[in-house]
């Protein structure tokens, strides 16, 4: 209740109850709005795999210092499984190419699922590591823009087996 002093007396009024509860309508309804607007969804693209032809701790040794950058959610050694958390599409690396700015703008975000599996190739210790990457994207994404987005994010994957190989021939 508002209450302001006129001349001898106090006059008060329920102004501001109306007042807050029009704030309030007007931040509900542009919230609204604003989510609506920025709608997503997540898409899983393809897994790929990679084997290195090194025991497993050597490898989850490496595997660990790749991931130090990254908020995880699980890293598991015995599950032989490391995810992260969801981060900014430019969290790790920004993009070289100036064409996948418009790329950029319409991915949120991304996480990384990898997978070790332990095994004997060739009569030696080997790992495969399989690699799934989720993105969530703004709706609104043209069929063959989606496309062209998996080519580029197979890039972005190869990085991730380029530092594992990077980071076993420094260990």
């Amino acid at each position: 209740m508002l209450c302001r002093k006129r001349g001898e007396g106090l006059k008060c009024s329920s102004f501001s109850f109306f007042t807050q509860s029009l704030y309030c309508l007007i931040f509900f309804f542009g919230g609204l709005l604003v989510s609506l607007s920025a709608s997503a969804r997540e898409v899983n693209f393809p897994v790929q795999t990679r084997v290195f032809y090194v025991d497993y701790d050597t490898f989850w040794e490496a595997s660990q210092k790749v991931f130090l950058e990254f908020p995880l959610i699980r890293n598991n050694f015995e599950e032989k499984v490391v995810k992260t958390d969801w981060v900014s599409f430019d969290y790790y690396w920004k993009w070289p190419d100036p064409l996948l700015g418009a790329l950029e703008k319409r991915v949120l975000k991304k996480k990384y699922e990898i997978f070790f599996k332990k095994g004997v190739s060739k009569g030696q210790s080997a790992i495969k590591v399989l690699v799934r990457k989720k993105y969530e994207i703004r709706d609104g994404l043209s069929e063959q823009e989606l496309q062209q987005a998996k080519l580029d994010i197979q890039l972005d994957i190869e990085v991730i087996f380029y530092l594992l190989q990077l980071k076993l021939s420094s260990v």
